[in-house]
């Protein structure tokens, strides 16, 4: 049996660089059921750092790059979580599994929040 391989690459940055400004942390893996789709948790400081990197020169080309990957369309959406629930602590662990549930647009988020 071949031995696989595990690059793990460990690259020193000038001071003061931010490589996406306000984003902490990017995490993925194939989906299980799915193995040809990958999840991505992409951990923002806040909506407003994500929107600034959408709005940004580089998100055109980084758009452009992940687009020759993609075999359709993605879904994209974000969430709103309390810092108290720091986001860090599930995604770093070894497996991380994510539930999609869908809502009625008429739902109240007030009653949602409540429970």
């Amino acid at each position: 049996m071949t031995n696989q391989n595990l690059e793990i690459a460990s690259m020193p940055l000038k001071p003061g660089t931010d490589l996406t400004k306000g984003c902490y942390a990017v995490y993925h893996g194939l989906q299980k059921e799915s193995p040809d789709v990958v999840e991505l948790a992409i951990h923002w400081e806040s909506l407003d750092a994500h929107k600034a990197f959408v709005t940004s020169t580089s998100y055109g080309p980084f758009s452009a790059k992940v687009g020759t990957l993609m075999g359709g369309p993605g879904q994209f959406y974000n969430l709103s979580i309390p810092a108290e629930y720091p986001v860090s602590i599930p995604l770093s662990a070894p497996v991380t599994e994510s539930l999609s549930l869908y809502l009625d647009p008429s739902h109240e988020n007030t009653a949602f929040e409540a429970n």
